[in-house]
């Protein structure tokens, strides 16, 4: 009969009093829980969320991976959607023997509360990332057909993550870099 929405901008796309805002159910979520402060004798720690299906993890965690082997101080935290994305993300990790990565099961949520930094691609878990109060980029890659595909088809989006999409749509500064593609 009517439809409850997300995000306060989305009502104004159907016809009136047919769509109410009431929130995003994570928002309750992450107000329940407290950020645990970094510790200074220990390395920054940087949680890195390449996705959790195994076409994103073989295109995005190769990339990361090469920035990662940049910074020093940083240990880097992969958590592991499900024993697929465990075993997609093993296989790229072969490729940097010498990398600081540990890879966990599952506990996203909880790893951007503790981080000290993210980088996270596209999805859900950007949001999560926001709420978690974790500065992050927003990264995503896909095939060169399909990106080249998407540009031409896709115009006039300035962004594509949500948190800046609601930063826009409320007039505030979009809070997430956005890395896609070559970038």
């Amino acid at each position: 009969d009517r439809i409850c929405c997300f995000f306060p901008f989305e009502p104004a796309y159907f016809k009136p009093g047919f769509a109410e805002f009431v929130g995003h159910p994570l928002k309750d979520e992450f107000s329940a829980l407290v950020r645990e402060r970094r510790l200074p004798d220990r390395k920054r720690t940087l949680a890195v969320l390449p996705g959790s299906r195994t076409g994103e993890i073989e295109k995005i965690l190769p990339v990361l991976m090469r920035a990662l082997e940049r910074l020093e101080g940083v240990s880097a935290v992969i958590p592991a959607a499900n024993p697929r994305s465990a075993e997609a993300i093993a296989k790229v990790l072969k490729d940097f023997p010498d990398a600081d990565v540990k890879v966990q099961s599952g506990g996203a949520r909880e790893l951007l509360l503790r981080s000290d930094m993210a980088v996270v691609a596209s999805g859900t878990a950007t949001l999560e990332a926001a709420l978690a109060g974790c500065p992050t980029v927003l990264v995503y890659k896909v095939g060169k057909l399909l990106g080249w595909f998407a540009r031409m088809v896709i115009k006039d989006i300035r962004h594509v993550g949500l948190v800046n999409i609601i930063a826009e749509k409320a007039g505030v500064e979009c809070p997430m870099p956005e890395l896609l593609q070559e970038d």
